[in-house]
């Protein structure tokens, strides 16, 4: 039947929906306890001699690194629907797919262990206002690069997602660190603005969200320096508006 929806596609993207869904109500309802924000939100206005005051003795390694996980959980998935949907549909199961989002959290989650570092130097050295602006300028300037563009046009490679499909176990799971790579090198400016606001932590989320989605969606294109995709969706749609607004 036309426009139905394929069986190998239910399960990825049930885990893309159940991933942010649950992510966002888990973040809104425990937001002390991931420490992520609150870290951020309470060395805003310290220096350098308060910060061990901050990290101890309540500060946890572990709830850090489960807030920071939980983040990419709500944030990521839509971002690797694409691999997912295609290595649930060769292999004909759900359990590649699995795998390879493994490999793809991993290593996200060993990013936080300079990403988190350099937001809490960002806060502690500038201050949160400053921070913000600064690394929003950052991830634009990084985001209209040719090298940001070439790790786009990486994640649209077609040789890579069929290469992708033919493995199994630990060759997923390869797969998976090496889309990451790809995912973290476009993405990582990003993930550091999020991390800088503590008050619309959630809110920032959902806006940095839709803008990766829209930079993901976006076509393949030739290297140069040239306004990020998402912008150019974002001015071309404002363009259309206009028109029909003349007729």
């Amino acid at each position: 039947m036309r426009g139905r929806l394929p069986a190998t596609a239910v399960a990825p993207l049930l885990f893309a929906c159940i991933a942010v869904s649950a992510g966002y109500l888990l973040l809104a309802l425990f937001a002390p306890e991931t420490q992520i924000p609150t870290l951020c939100g309470a060395i805003g206005n310290l220096t350098w001699g308060d910060l061990p005051l901050v990290l101890a003795p309540d500060w946890s390694f572990g709830a850090l690194l489960g807030g920071w996980l939980l983040m990419l959980a709500t944030m990521m998935p839509p971002l690797i629907l694409r691999p997912l949907l295609s290595i649930s549909a060769a292999r004909q199961r759900s359990l590649p797919f699995g795998i390879f989002a493994l490999g793809y959290f991993a290593v996200w989650g060993i990013f936080a262990i300079w990403l988190v570092p350099l937001t809490i130097l960002l806060i502690v050295s500038f201050g949160r206002p400053v921070s913000v602006v600064a690394i929003l300028l950052v991830a634009l300037t990084w985001s209209m690069s040719p090298l940001c563009q070439h790790l786009r046009n990486l994640c649209h490679r077609g040789d890579w997602m069929a290469g992708a499909t033919r493995t199994n176990g630990l060759g997923q799971l390869i797969q998976g660190c090496d889309y990451a790579m790809r995912c973290a090198g476009i993405c990582w400016p990003w993930m550091v603005l999020n991390l800088c606001f503590d008050t619309y932590h959630l809110a920032a989320m959902a806006v940095i969200s839709a803008y990766l989605v829209l930079d993901r969606a976006s076509p393949p294109a030739v290297p140069r320096w040239q306004l990020p995709p998402s912008l150019q969706f974002a001015l071309e749609k404002s363009r259309r508006q206009k028109v029909l607004g003349r007729l």
